[in-house]
C-alpha cells in the first residue's frame, strides 16, 4: 500500500503564520530610540530659545566687592588720648546679683491676622492722606504692600496718592499692577485701564514739557500761564469705613500740559539716546518675626524719554550691601538677599517705570559688636556705560568706587 506523505496546507494558515512576510513586528527598541531622538531635539530647541530670551534679560549683580585698599575698611574711631595722659580708671563693677529662678507664665506665640493688619495700615494711611501727611501715608501703605503685594485697596490708595503728588510714573506703575490683577481687580477692572492711560498721558506730557524747557526756554519777561495745581483736595476719598476709595475723576486730555513735578536729573546713555532716572528709594522694615532683622528696599527706575525704546538686555544693575562688625569694620554682607524686579517681564515700554525690589534678612543679634547692616551701593548701567549711582550712606560711593 502506497502512502503519500504530501498534504495540502490551507492558504489562510500560510498567510497567518508568524514568519509570513506580510506580518512585520516593530521592536520596542525602535520606538524608544524615536522618543530619545525627539527629546534631544526638543532640548536643543529649548536651549537655542533660551539664548534669545537671556539676551533681553536685565543683568543684576549682588556680589559685593571687598574694600579696594587690600584690607577690611575700618571706620574712624574717637581720637586717642595724648601720650602724657594716663589710662582712664576702670569703672567699678557692681556687686554680683544672684538670680533666683522662678516659674513664670508661659508665653505662647500669638497668631498674627494679616488681613486685619493690612486693614489697619490702610486705615492709618487714609487718615494721613486726609491730613496731607503723604510721607507717613507712604510708610503705612508700603508696610501693607510688603505683607500682600496684590491687595487691591492698598494698590488703589498708592495709585491715587501718587496722582495727588503728580508722580505720574509711580501712578502708572500702580495702575498697571491693578490692571494685571485681571478679574481679581473687581470693579476696578473696568476703570483701571483708563486711569492707567491718563497717567501715561500725563507722564508723556511731562517728559515733552521738560524737554522743550531745556531746548527753548521761555523769555524771562513772558507772563507765566496759570496752571491749575494738583493737590490732595483734587483726590476724592471715601469715608474711612468704605471698603474701597472713591474713584478719582480721570483728567481729560486738554491742550494745556498737565501740572508736573520737577523731573530729577537723568543721564543720557547709549547710542539710542535713552535716559533713566531713579526715584527716591523706599525702605520698609520687615515685621512679624522678632528673630529676624530685615527690610525691603524698592528702587523705581524710570525711563527719561518714553518715546525711546530701551533694550532690557543692555541694562545692568549692581546692588551691593555691606555690614559692620566689631571695631567699626565694614565688610560685604553675608545676609540672605532676594533681588528681582516686581514685574517679571521688564520692558520700560510707554514710559512705564520698573521697580527693583531687594529683601535683606539676617538673624537678629542684640550682642554688642555683632555683625549688623550698614548700607548699600546701587549702580545702573546701560550698554556698558554708568548711568546713575547712589548709596546710603553717601560715603560708600567714595569708599567703594565704580570699577573702570
Amino acid at each position: 500500500m502506497l502512502c503519500d506523505d504530501s498534504f495540502d496546507v490551507p492558504q489562510s494558515e500560510i498567510s497567518s503564520s508568524p514568519n509570513a512576510a506580510s506580518k512585520r513586528l516593530r521592536p520596542k527598541t525602535y520606538i524608544l530610540a524615536l522618543y530619545i531622538t525627539l527629546a534631544v531635539a526638543l532640548i536643543q530647541v529649548g536651549v537655542l530659545g533660551s539664548i534669545f530670551w537671556l539676551r533681553h534679560k536685565v543683568k543684576i549683580d549682588t556680589r559685593s566687592p571687598a574694600p579696594a585698599f587690600g584690607h577690611d575698611l575700618i571706620l574712624p574711631r574717637a581720637a586717642a588720648p595724648a601720650p602724657g595722659t594716663g589710662a582712664p580708671a576702670a569703672p567699678e563693677l557692681p556687686a554680683p546679683i544672684t538670680l533666683q529662678p522662678t516659674l513664670g507664665a508661659a508665653r505662647l506665640p500669638v497668631p498674627v491676622d494679616t488681613v486685619q493688619e493690612i486693614a489697619d495700615l490702610d486705615q492709618k494711611a487714609y487718615g494721613y492722606m486726609q491730613q496731607g501727611e503723604y510721607d507717613l501715608a507712604w510708610v503705612a501703605l508700603l508696610q501693607a504692600e510688603n505683607i500682600d503685594s496684590r491687595h487691591l485697596l492698598t494698590l488703589r490708595y498708592e495709585a491715587e496718592l501718587a496722582e495727588a503728588e503728580a508722580d505720574w510714573s509711580r501712578a502708572a506703575s500702580y495702575w498697571q499692577r491693578i490692571v494685571d490683577l485681571g478679574p481679581d481687580a473687581g470693579d476696578l477692572a473696568a476703570t483701571a485701564p483708563s486711569r492707567l492711560a491718563a497717567a501715561r498721558a500725563h507722564l508723556m506730557a511731562a517728559t515733552l514739557s521738560d524737554a522743550q524747557a531745556k531746548v527753548s526756554p521761555p523769555p524771562a519777561l513772558a507772563p507765566a500761564k496759570s496752571i491749575p495745581s494738583t493737590n490732595a483736595a483734587a483726590v476724592t476719598h471715601p469715608a474711612p469705613s468704605s471698603p474701597v476709595p472713591a474713584a478719582t475723576p480721570v483728567p481729560a486730555q486738554a491742550s494745556t500740559p498737565p501740572p508736573v513735578s520737577p523731573a530729577p536729573s537723568a543721564s543720557t546713555v547709549g547710542s539710542a539716546g535713552a535716559a533713566f532716572h531713579v526715584s527716591p528709594a523706599e525702605r520698609v522694615p520687615l515685621t512679624g518675626n522678632a528673630a529676624l532683622f530685615g527690610f525691603t528696599l524698592r528702587l523705581p527706575i524710570v525711563p527719561g524719554n518714553a518715546a525711546v525704546a530701551i533694550d532690557p538686555g543692555k541694562v545692568g544693575i549692581k546692588l551691593f550691601f555691606y555690614d559692620q562688625i566689631s571695631g567699626g569694620v565694614i565688610v560685604p554682607t553675608n545676609a540672605h538677599l532676594e533681588v528681582a524686579f516686581e514685574n517679571p517681564h521688564v520692558s520700560w515700554l510707554n514710559g512705564r517705570s520698573e521697580v527693583l525690589r531687594a529683601v535683606y534678612q539676617r538673624p537678629a543679634d542684640p550682642t554688642p559688636g555683632a555683625q549688623s547692616y550698614y548700607g548699600y551701593v546701587f549702580r545702573l548701567y546701560y550698554d556698558g556705560n554708568l548711568v546713575e549711582e547712589r548709596s546710603d550712606p553717601t560715603s560708600l560711593l567714595s569708599l567703594f568706587p565704580a570699577s573702570p
